[in-house]
């Protein structure tokens, strides 16, 4: 029996020992995305695995008739050395992934220069993001900024990055379906 076998083993009932189920509420504790960063072991495992995730090369690619081949591009840049004038590569790709290890979701704005170029990747927090469908039922994402105000962003805009999800769209906050 290996080690989570017996931790799991020593919390679990015996049987005919009545169960008792405490749901978050009744336990008097809210947990948010913020407030599970506050514990150690969810800080440590979402500090482990964006760390390294982020420390490796991130490509983009094309699909071709043979199958796909990296893509050395705007984009490319963007994510591999500076995503926008205030972050490192790495420091960007830790705050996404950090962003979709506790909500769910990662967003970044791309940012286009005058030719349309992808100039930017500016990191957008995921509790003032939501994807939504218009009347057509075409995606684009409302962002809500800093001073209120709401825009639309098109998918082309957008740099998403999601867990798991039933819709392939939004990905479920392992924090909400934990607590």
């Amino acid at each position: 029996m290996n080690l989570l076998q017996r931790i799991i083993a020593a919390f679990r009932p015996a049987p005919g020992e009545p169960r008792v189920y405490v749901s978050p509420r009744q336990a008097g504790v809210t947990v948010t995305e913020d407030t599970a960063l506050t514990y150690s072991a969810v800080w440590a495992c979402v500090r482990v695995i964006s760390e390294s995730i982020a420390a490796l090369p991130w490509h983009v690619y094309r699909t071709t008739p043979s199958g796909r081949e990296p893509v050395e591009n705007g984009v490319s840049w963007l994510l591999n050395t500076a995503p926008n004038g205030e972050m490192t590569a790495t420091s960007f790709r830790e705050a996404l992934l950090a962003h979709a290890l506790t909500w769910g979701n990662g967003y970044a704005e791309i940012v286009r220069d005058a030719a349309n170029r992808p100039s930017e990747l500016v990191l957008l927090t995921p509790d003032r993001v939501e994807p939504k469908r218009d009347d057509a039922g075409r995606l684009y994402y409302e962002v809500k900024d800093d001073d209120v105000s709401v825009r639309a962003l098109a998918p082309s805009s957008v740099f998403h990055v999601h867990g798991l999800s039933w819709d392939g769209l939004v990905g479920y906050s392992p924090v909400r379906m934990a607590a």
